[in-house]
């Protein structure tokens, strides 16, 4: 187990660069496979999520080269549809695998999928919607056993604007027989990277507000794809900037819904510009002002900066409220928080929080990938000397974040094998 170990106070200067969106990456590798051919990504981050989805792609044939910082993936080869349990278990994107794979082979099987405890997320929604495109889908235990004989062209109403749905139907839909509709569709930026990308490589989707038209294809082709920036580290920066205080210019295309919040809530004593695919921000490091804030499917606030707003109001002028509407359990952070000399209280789905004056140093441990950001927030911010504890939780979404807050001035560095 690794920790960061982080002395706070310090505020942070200069710029820093955002790379690729993992929740871009994830759903990507998973459609290279649907393509059979080879597709490049020029620069590709090292996040642990997408280390293990390329592992998989790798156990089931796909070639995969590491190169210059990029990455090509050669899936001509992929034959294998039995996926390995540890792997598979470890990601929860993994399911993003079973739509490609089952349109591409016909023939899918894997264990449940695996991921950060952050409350109900079942998997039921993606197993009906490929049935109704003519998967014949059983469980037996812990394995999901698909198999088709050719997918088929339907009509999908989600009952709420699913993103991993979305993604995995419109991977498989691009290889099926006619054509498909998905309405109540997830509209967040890295659905529509995705849809981009599968068009480069042939396919044939078309988009109205939240209804995907997809033309089946016989065969999809390779390119060379430059996804997305990572808003969600954007604004993990933006936060911690504003925070702790300092000026940073964060290379990425601006973020409104995170960019907009803190530029309300900041007391005037934060200043923010967006141009030329740049945010920059000048913060004093004073408190915020309360406010109630609710996650909600794009364009709304997104859950994935739930912790890091949470982090940021605790030391905010009076009583905020945090609700999330898409993960309603995903407050495991708190605790920990308090640890620190947080006052929040949970209930009902809301983290009700009261700002205190100042935070204190302490050991604390990242329950999951964002929570943990936040726990970083906190930690720069803190009296004293912190300690984040289960540091790879953290870089299953952050690629080597301590040096990025080390390169602006932060005191933080990994401790490797943490006794504590």
């Amino acid at each position: 187990m690794d920790a960061f170990e982080i002395c706070g106070g310090e505020k942070l200067y200069g710029s820093v660069k955002i790379d690729f969106a993992k929740n871009s990456l994830l759903p990507l590798i998973s459609a290279t496979v649907a393509t059979g051919s080879t597709v490049c990504f020029p620069s590709f981050p090292n996040y642990r999520d997408t280390e293990v989805l390329l592992s998989i792609a790798e156990h089931g044939g796909a070639k995969v080269e590491r190169k210059n910082g990029g990455v090509k993936i050669d899936s001509s080869s992929f034959c294998r549809g039995v996926f390995p349990d540890k792997l598979f278990r470890e990601v929860r994107a993994s399911i993003f695998m079973l739509g490609g794979v089952l349109a591409r082979l016909g023939y899918a099987e894997c264990p449940l999928p695996g991921g950060c405890r952050i409350g109900d997320r079942p998997i039921n929604l993606h197993l009906e919607a490929l049935e109704q495109m003519g998967a014949n889908i059983r469980c037996d235990g812990e394995k999901v056993i698909c198999r088709a004989d050719g997918l088929h062209g339907a009509k999908i109403v989600l009952p709420f604007p699913s993103v991993g749905v979305t993604e995995n139907v419109m991977i498989a839909a691009c290889l099926a027989d006619g054509d498909t509709e998905i309405h109540n569709a997830a509209i967040e930026p890295e659905v529509m990277d995705l849809k981009n990308f599968l068009n480069e490589c042939g396919g044939k989707i078309a988009t109205r507000g939240r209804t995907f038209y997809i033309g089946g294809v016989k065969k999809l082709t390779g390119c060379e794809y430059t996804p997305i920036k990572d808003r969600i580290e954007a604004g993990t920066f933006l936060y911690a900037t504003a925070l702790v205080g300092g000026e940073v210019a964060i290379n990425c295309v601006p973020e409104k819904k995170i960019c907009s919040f803190v530029a309300k809530s900041g007391n005037n004593a934060c200043k923010i510009k967006c141009f030329n695919g740049n945010i920059y921000i000048s913060a004093k490091g004073t408190p915020f002002s309360c406010t109630k804030i609710s996650t909600s499917p794009y364009p709304g606030y997104p859950t994935d900066m739930q912790s890091q707003v949470v982090a940021l109001l605790s030391v905010a002028k009076g009583e905020s409220i945090v609700s999330d509407t898409v993960f309603p359990e995903r407050f495991a952070c708190v605790e920990q928080l308090k640890q620190l000399g947080a006052d929040i209280k949970v209930k009902n789905g809301c983290a009700i929080v009261s700002g205190v004056r100042s935070l204190k140093g302490a050991r604390v441990k990242a329950e999951d990938l964002r929570g943990g950001a936040g726990l970083v927030l906190a930690c720069l911010k803190a009296d004293g000397l912190s300690a984040v504890e289960n540091a790879e939780l953290i870089d299953r979404g952050y690629a080597a974040i301590e040096d990025k807050l080390s390169a602006l001035g932060a005191k933080i560095k990994r401790i490797k094998n943490y006794r504590g």
